[in-house]
């Protein structure tokens, strides 16, 4: 089971060191197991270490990303110092949701605009203050990524079109000293 959330979180960490990579942002990665943490800017060169070599960093970049990200379906920790945490619970389909979400506007396929909240007090008696949500078939029906030859080279799993994770018997096999 480790072995699988290790992976997923390989995989995740991967995809958001291209997006950064190719939108040609400094940043660096903090990682233990299946927790991570991205900060935007050049580390100091013994790493982030503590509160102060943290707040130096360029944390401002980090609400636009925050906010792009969840445009697209994916929330993420709402603050720069908070980790990401991968578990079992997330499969193929959320880890191609982020994935996806992660490549430049243009590149992503056209979709309508997530919806909003419905309603407000001014609406009236009888209408929903609810926010409004896409279903998750709706939203899960999209094309399969294929999973670059080299990551999937490191990361030991079979290079095919999926959201880049390990097949559920992949992930089982993983589980298994």
């Amino acid at each position: 089971m480790y072995r699988a959330l290790d992976i997923a979180a390989d995989i995740l960490i991967y995809a958001v060191e291209l997006a950064f990579d190719r939108a040609g942002l400094a940043y660096s990665v903090q990682r233990a197991g299946s927790l991570f943490s991205f900060t935007f800017g050049t580390p100091p060169e013994h790493g982030i270490t503590d509160y102060a070599t943290v707040q130096a960093q360029e944390t401002w970049r980090y609400p636009a990303f925050f906010h792009s990200m969840l445009d697209q379906g994916v929330s993420l920790p709402p603050s720069v110092f908070e980790a990401w945490f991968v578990s079992a619970a997330m499969d193929e389909a959320s880890l191609d949701r982020v994935i996806r979400a992660l490549r430049p506007p243009h590149a992503r396929p056209r979709r309508r605009p997530r919806p909003r909240s419905r309603g407000t007090h001014e609406d009236g008696p009888g209408r929903s203050a609810g926010p409004v949500v896409e279903r998750a078939s709706e939203r899960d029906r999209r094309e399969p990524l294929q999973l670059d030859p080299a990551v999937a080279a490191v990361l030991g799993v079979p290079g095919r079109a999926v959201a880049g994770t390990p097949s559920r018997s992949a992930a089982a096999s993983c589980a298994t000293p």
